[in-house]
């Protein structure tokens, strides 16, 4: 191991000194090392030099330290302190996978060229090879490539290198090792390689992903898992085998079969359009397809059904839909709709303006022409109370995430009471567990956010079938949130399978209470958003919850 001199010391520090003025000393928490809420602080303050000082004070034996300290060096980001501690610690397994998965994190810019020549010095794990693979150079390609004991793991990271893979080599990989290629394979969206019959041999997980660009996706319609389902469904091309999973017992299996109807057969309404659920009746609404008379009759049914149906009421009905109890988004869309941009700025000024929407000023921000969105943005950080959209826009809030000397000792003391929390809807209850070790801030705010009851009675906003669930926006517009935003915790978890909980985002820094919670594995996301728990029971409830559905409330444990 390579001796770091005084001299490259300071040469470090100087590289690496924050601009930001001296921190005010941490207060301790009994059972928590002071070093591990410095090292919060100097995430949460993106202060290199504070971390690269850690670094430089730590003993050859502290590798666990040195492991989170690799983190934090992805999080911040300083490639300055990320090359230190892989001269310092950097020949500990543990610290060395450390490294691997903090250079990938966003945004972290560092030298490809000087990655690469990191790792090969260090001892290759799994993750090694999907840094090379991230890196998206020839010179990492071929040495991801030569690592002969990791070739299933470059099989399963082969779309990240898609300029460089073509269907030749995908075809070679796929036949050593399917299970692993396949995923990289529906990623890439190359079909004429998986067939049907090697899907059915492989686990759900692998039905899912390769059942789009498998040979027949039709087989699948009838699988055992509502996943393979949704996936087969919306690759299906005969409305004779669509039309049983009308009948589904998953919810979002027959949402999909309503759109895979809707898709395949121009002629198709639903029979009983008083058996549609929310979800469906936005679907049939949106298709442009049901009559104003359907419409109509749906809207009138009040509730979440005149909420998704009032943005494509006729105009004829506009005094309907304003005087009703529908929301600004929904006024404010069928404005839109019915009689022009002009008329929808005027109504979301008004009520911006009367009634503090936030709705409304997403929907004045994201206007081309007819807004000073500058002169708005500042108008709306003046009033205070907006940040969660402001920040979604590009208009960050500094003073909303300057925490007090404090904040990390009462946070930390908060992980210890709590271990993870039970969200209770009118279709079952999940138990999900916190990964406090990994997401400690981001856990912290959620406890902060769950105790005073902030989630209780919000509406689910998004729901994808296959993909996530996702809630946490008390505007229901998906650009809502606590009034605050949270830094990153990118960390060492994946979203290998159902039921991770991750932060929404909206960029790097932009999280507030949004959450979701995964359907099934999503490597695309992996290290883009931060993991902080996992369901643990009930997830057999994700496939009855629904787009409108309700969260009735969140309690810790």
């Amino acid at each position: 191991m390579k001796a770091v001199t005084w001299l490259s010391m300071i040469f470090l520090l100087s590289a690496c000194t924050s601009t930001r003025p001296p921190a005010t000393a941490v207060e301790s928490t009994p059972g928590v090392p002071l070093q591990v809420m410095e090292i919060l602080r100097a995430e949460d303050t993106r202060n290199p030099n504070a971390l690269l000082q850690m670094v430089a004070s730590l003993n050859f034996d502290r590798t666990s330290t040195a492991s989170r300290l690799a983190i934090a060096s992805g999080r911040i980001p300083c490639f300055k302190t990320w090359s230190l501690l892989a001269q310092q610690f950097g020949q500990d397994k543990d610290v060395a996978r450390a490294l691997a998965v903090a250079a990938r994190f966003p945004e972290t810019k560092f030298p490809a060229n000087e990655v690469l020549k990191t790792l090969l010095a260090l001892p290759y794990s799994s993750e090694t090879v999907k840094t090379m693979m991230t890196l998206d150079t020839d010179a990492a390609f071929q040495a991801a490539l030569g690592l002969k004991a990791h070739q299933p793991t470059v099989a399963a990271n082969l779309w990240r290198m898609k300029s460089r893979v073509d269907r030749h080599m995908l075809a070679a990989f796929y036949k050593r090792f399917p299970r692993e290629t396949v995923i990289s394979i529906a990623r890439m969206k190359i079909t004429g390689i998986v067939t049907a019959e090697d899907l059915s041999r492989m686990p759900w997980m692998q039905r899912q992903a390769g059942c789009p660009v498998c040979d027949s996706p039709e087989r699948f319609l009838s699988d055992s898992s509502w996943q393979v389902r949704v996936a087969a469904l919306q690759s299906a091309g005969s409305v004779a085998a669509v039309r049983p999973l009308l009948q589904d017992p998953s919810d979002l299996v027959r949402l999909e079969a309503h759109k895979a109807m809707l898709r395949l057969d121009p002629e198709w309404l639903p029979e009983n359009i008083q058996e549609l659920t929310p979800g469906e009746a936005e679907i049939l609404a949106a298709s442009n397809r049901a009559s104003p008379e359907t419409i109509r009759k749906l809207f009138n049914r009040g509730g979440m059904y005149a909420e998704v149906t009032a943005p494509v009421m006729p105009a004829s009905e506009a005094r309907s839909v304003m005087e009703s109890n529908v929301t600004h988004r929904a006024r404010i869309r069928f404005l839109d709709k019915r009689f022009g941009q002009a008329k929808a700025v005027e109504e979301a000024r008004r009520v911006f303006d009367t009634e503090g929407s936030a709705y409304a000023l997403e929907y004045l921000l994201s206007r081309k022409s007819g807004v000073d969105v500058a002169a708005l943005a500042e108008e709306a950080r003046r009033k205070g109370g907006f940040t969660s959209v402001l920040v979604d826009f590009g208009y960050p809030s500094p003073a909303a995430i300057r925490p007090q000397a404090d904040h990390y000792a009462k946070a930390l003391k908060d992980l210890l009471v709590f271990k993870g929390f039970r969200i209770h809807t009118s279709k079952g209850v999940m138990d999900c567990r916190f990964f406090a070790d990994q997401a400690p801030l981001t856990c912290s705010s959620f406890i902060h956010l769950a105790r005073n009851g902030f989630f209780n009675g919000l509406l689910i906003h998004r729901v994808v079938p296959g993909f996530v669930t996702q809630d946490g926006d008390p505007s229901g517009s998906g650009s809502g949130g606590p009034g605050y935003a949270l830094r990153c915790e990118y960390n060492e978890l994946e979203y290998d399978r159902a039921g991770r909980v991750g932060m929404a985002l909206a960029g790097k820094d932009t999280g507030g209470s949004q959450y979701f919670i995964t359907h099934g594995p999503t490597p695309h996301l992996n290290q883009r958003y931060t993991i902080f728990a996992q369901v643990e029971n009930g997830l057999d409830v994700l496939p009855r919850l629904c787009q409108y559905d309700r969260i009735e409330r969140i309690e810790l444990k």
